[in-house]
């Protein structure tokens, strides 16, 4: 075993991805949710991805997005609340993710949990020409990290056309190179933003725990 495994090791215990248990408490989430998962059962469980279609997503009055964990199915999350730039979006059975301008910032509900996310203030449109490099602190709950230093260069990439439930969208790809030189942990995250700087798709590892987290936006918040 080299030095690079313990050190992982040391702090980071092997888990599921999904934790059946829900951190968010079921009279906190408004009556008309409920009634929206009821519709989409196996659609959120990953169970009838056949089932999720344009109509069936237009015909849930929430905004909404496809997230596959990994090699999992696909499941529904939709839209709870948006506060400032950070919107919460969550799953039937308790998982949930907060996004800031497209990228996890926190989530519940999984394995292990990003629990903290502290950044500079840089955006997508922070700059023209170039790669931007800065650090970023990660924090975890199972087994609890604080502020994992983590090297980050962002910078964009060509543009593509995405199809999404049957649309397609004209985005431009940003990455992200994520690195922790410690635990020799190195990834590479994908946004696809449109011109107003949206991200419609995304890859996302946030945690040397956890596989990469794609999200797909089936129904923009309004």
């Amino acid at each position: 075993m080299n030095s690079k495994t313990k050190k992982f090791i040391t702090l980071c215990a092997t888990t599921a991805c999904l934790n059946s248990c829900s951190l968010i408490e079921s009279n906190n989430i408004a009556f008309g949710y409920f009634e929206a998962f009821k519709t989409v059962k196996g659609v959120i469980l990953g169970l009838e991805n056949k089932a999720l279609t344009p109509d069936l997503i237009n015909n849930i009055p929430y905004a909404s997005m496809i997230i596959t964990i990994g090699k999992g199915a696909p499941g529904l999350v939709i839209l709870e609340s948006v506060k400032d730039a950070e919107s919460t979006w969550v799953s039937a059975d308790g998982v949930y993710l907060i996004l800031k301008e497209g990228k996890i910032i926190n989530t519940a509900g999984l394995g292990s949990n990003l629990t903290d996310y502290i950044s500079p203030d840089i955006t997508f449109d922070s700059y023209e020409d170039g790669v931007v490099k800065f650090i970023s602190y990660y924090s975890y709950d199972k087994p609890e990290l604080t502020y994992l230093k983590v090297k980050v260069e962002l910078h964009e990439l060509n543009k593509e056309t995405i199809t999404i439930l049957d649309k397609e969208h004209d985005l431009t790809q940003w990455q992200e190179i994520l690195s922790n030189d410690y635990l020799g942990w190195q990834v590479v995250n994908k946004y696809w933003l449109d011109e107003s700087g949206f991200v419609w798709k995304s890859i996302q590892n946030i945690s040397p725990k956890l596989p990469s987290i794609q999200i797909e936006v089936t129904k923009k918040p309004s």
